[in-house]
């Protein structure tokens, strides 16, 4: 009974630590080109 809910609450937490770490790097990825991508434009 509690290996039932145990599974997938682990698989629930694995996702979302996996799309919190893409959000993350997506960022980190996009934020220097979008820093790029101002200031050109303020120029």
């Amino acid at each position: 009974m509690r290996k039932g809910i145990f599974i997938p609450a682990v698989a629930v937490r694995v996702a979302v630590g996996t799309a919190v770490v893409a959000v993350a790097a997506m960022t980190a990825i996009s934020a220097p080109g979008m820093v790029r991508y101002i200031k050109m434009k303020s120029m």
